[in-house]
């Protein structure tokens, strides 16, 4: 009788560390799922700026305003690309929201508008270049 008091003591203990086991990995599989969702998310907003980023033209644009904020006349003399070119890269990554301009008098100065951009261009540039 002794012996099965203890054994449906542990067999209840057991049951109870079972239960809660398998309520933690409930909420790990929850909290993973909600990592997925993040990082799906993330990574279609980076696959994005790859995208933006796969034309090399419009790659050395932004890796020379990685520096300093520059006007069209000024980034066509260090390519090897017209001005009409030129501007229309700049026009659309303008819309895409990776570059910011300011107008000062009759010039357009462009910048690169968010600071994880630049980091990334300089890593690409570190890395590749």
């Amino acid at each position: 009788m002794e012996i099965n008091k203890k054994f449906n003591k542990n067999k209840l203990k057991k049951t109870k560390t079972d239960s809660k086991i398998q309520k933690e990995n409930t909420n790990k599989d929850f909290k993973k799922s909600l990592n997925i969702n993040k990082i799906k998310v993330k990574c279609e907003s980076v696959s994005a700026i790859l995208k933006t980023l796969s034309h090399p033209e419009r790659l050395l644009l932004l890796y020379q305003l990685t520096n300093q904020k520059q006007t069209v006349s000024s980034l066509v003399d260090k390519s090897s690309l017209s001005q009409s070119q030129t501007s229309q890269y700049l026009k659309r990554l303008e819309s895409e929201g990776f570059v910011s301009v300011e107008k000062q008098g009759k010039f357009r100065f462009y910048s690169i508008k968010d600071n994880s951009l630049t980091k990334l261009i300089k890593a690409i540039q570190k890395i590749y270049c």
